[in-house]
């Protein structure tokens, strides 16, 4: 009991957090998606996933601890902690506690930068997450950073900071990080900013959840995603799952949303910015064991304008599908998609997802992950994704599919198609991985889904973004990786521009770093 009254009287210093959900960076939704042998331990089968694709899922589900779960022998506790174990870890009867450093140190060089600038990152922070009895869990991150990206990165972050109003309009200053946050100046062209995201997660029977918090959320099982990328900026939601009849699964989702506008009016030491809500309802029918179909309505509800804020409006909580349809375009954006997942064998995955608002606006995706039997661990993937010029923008841009001036789904927003292509390989901790992106670029504007377009220019033509990375993970469980990485990446229309780029650093791997673009 006295342990009990020390971590009850903890938690609320410790706000929300997690330890129940993995997290949805690429590393560990690959590993999700693998349906081969666990290779250094091969008689130990981890099984497929067959879930609904709405990550993060519970730690507890699908054999995903045992996906991320070194088996290899340590013969110091040193090595023991390093490679397998959080820093910090704290076992009672009916809690477990852990505790760990968070963050990455990296240096590198953009060739064709003659500013003799060099590209670093500093960032630094803390883990805490919590296991209490068998049904709460909670978890809490905080990251302080200061950067210098490449050329661009940084037009991708500036084309995407806040905007404030001005005598004669507006004015777009500082910038967006992808899966990060906003960012105020730090010394020549870098950038300062910090950002903490954390949840809580309740399972009071095995067919039911509810999870809230501000993590990362990703939706498919694909690379991309045209529902949910996980390169958001972190914001408070609410999610239940609920599993019934038992090829059937249901997900609620609510969140706020933010259009990076400053109110022109406003009492506070700044203007506060226009909010939105984003819902999303989502259910999953299993039909088979190695199939799974998705349907998802996704609706974001207007909350006021430039000058006032006004409440959500009461069917923004409905689960009932097109009940969004009852109000009018002005107020509520909505789009519908059809998903499915596949093992169509042991190696071989297929999925796809089709996105419309029934207009002749359209998104589409279709794709393979293919796992060899072979000894070491290999991932080949191929994913083609199309968007229409429109998408993701409603009638007015207070309503557009956006967050924090950055899509929710595919990052690149409207107007594109894109090949991607990637092979990744992991023996003995070392790990190489190649991904290739091929871009078509048709009447693609980076600001279509910014409520203020200051710039109405549009790009046609080809570009491709490509990446090559070697690296030694030292800890799976927390993805702790020493790597090195070289980006090439060019643009093929009318003064273009080409980057070369070479990084080296050590990181935890939890939040991608979304540069693939």
């Amino acid at each position: 009991m006295k342990r009990l009254f020390v971590l009850l009287f903890l938690i609320p210093n410790w706000i929300l957090a997690q330890q129940g959900l993995v997290p949805t960076s690429s590393y560990y939704r690959d590993r999700l998606f693998d349906n081969q042998i666990d290779s250094s331990e091969s008689t130990t089968k981890l099984g497929k996933y067959t879930g609904s694709g709405f990550l993060p899922e519970l730690e507890s589900s699908y054999n995903l601890h045992d996906r991320i779960r070194d088996r290899s022998n340590q013969y110091s506790e040193f090595t023991e902690k390093l490679c397998k174990k959080h820093l910090i870890e704290v076992n009672a009867q009916d809690a477990k506690v852990s505790i760990s450093p968070v963050g990455e140190f990296s240096y590198g060089k953009e060739l064709n930068d003659t500013t003799g600038n060099y590209l670093y990152k500093n960032s630094r922070g803390i883990q805490i997450q919590a296991d209490l009895f068998k049904n709460f869990s909670f978890q809490t991150s905080f990251y302080e950073n200061q950067a210098r990206f490449s050329s661009f990165e940084r037009d991708f972050i500036d084309a995407n900071g806040e905007y404030y109003t001005t005598s004669i309009g507006y004015n777009q200053q500082n910038g967006v990080v992808p899966g990060a946050a906003r960012t105020k100046p730090f010394k020549t062209n870098g950038y300062d900013y910090a950002f903490a995201v954390g949840h809580f997660v309740y399972s009071p029977f095995k067919n039911f959840s509810v999870v809230a918090g501000n993590n990362q959320q990703f939706i498919g099982s694909g690379y991309r995603s045209l529902l949910y990328g996980n390169h958001n900026i972190g914001a408070p939601y609410f999610r239940t799952k609920f599993t019934f009849l038992k090829k059937w699964e249901w997900n609620f989702f609510r969140t706020r949303s933010m259009n990076l506008v400053r109110k022109k009016t406003y009492t506070t030491v700044e203007g506060y910015y226009q909010p939105k809500i984003v819902g999303i309802n989502y259910v999953t029918w299993r039909p088979f064991q190695k199939l799974s179909v998705h349907f998802s309505e996704n609706t974001v509800w207007k909350m006021g304008d430039s000058l006032i804020t006004k409440a959500a409006h009461p069917l923004v909580f409905s689960p009932v599908p097109f009940s969004a349809r009852i109000t009018t375009n002005n107020a509520v954006y909505s789009f519908y998609a059809l998903s499915f997942d596949w093992s169509v064998l042991n190696s071989l995955r297929a999925y796809g997802q089709f996105v419309t608002p029934f207009t002749r606006s359209f998104a589409g995706q279709i794709g393979i992950r293919y796992n060899p039997k072979i000894p070491i661990r290999t991932l080949l993937q191929l994913e083609y994704n199309v968007v229409s010029k429109n998408m993701y923008q409603g009638v007015n841009g207070l309503t557009n599919y956006s967050n924090y001036n950055l899509p929710i789904a595919h990052i690149m927003g409207n107007g594109f198609q894109e090949i991607l292509f990637r092979i990744s390989s992991e023996l003995n901790r070392f790990y190489f991985g190649l991904n290739a992106h091929l871009f078509f670029l048709k009447d693609y504007n980076r600001h279509s889904l910014q409520a203020i377009q200051l710039q109405n220019s549009t790009t046609n033509g080809l570009l491709n973004n490509t990446k090559l990375e070697i690296g030694y993970r030292l800890n799976q469980k927390l993805n702790i990786n020493i790597y090195a990485q070289c980006v090439q990446r060019k643009e093929w229309w009318e003064q273009g521009k080409g980057t070369l780029l070479f990084q080296v650093g050590i990181r935890t791997g939890l939040i991608d770093n979304v540069n693939d673009f």
